[in-house]
């Protein structure tokens, strides 16, 4: 039962973004933005906790507010 936990906190992340996807597929919309930014989000992330020493909570909370709005503009 352990391990059946492990794989599903790994994938949580992606099945949000890919459910949420594929209701945009749908509804007759396209939208191949969403990876990108979901690639752009992990990565800033992992620099900003890694490799700079920034905690991880803040680094999440950079990755959640600064990220999409750096895409919407």
């Amino acid at each position: 039962a352990s391990s059946l936990t492990l794989i599903l906190q790994q994938v949580q992340i992606v099945g949000i973004v890919a459910a949420a996807q594929a209701i945009v597929i749908l509804t007759a919309g396209i939208d191949l933005s969403v990876g990108a930014i979901m690639v752009l989000s992990s990565v800033v992330m992992g620099q900003l906790s890694y490799s700079l020493g920034v905690p991880t909570p803040l680094a999440a909370a950079f990755r959640d507010v600064i990220t999409p709005t750096v895409f919407i503009l």
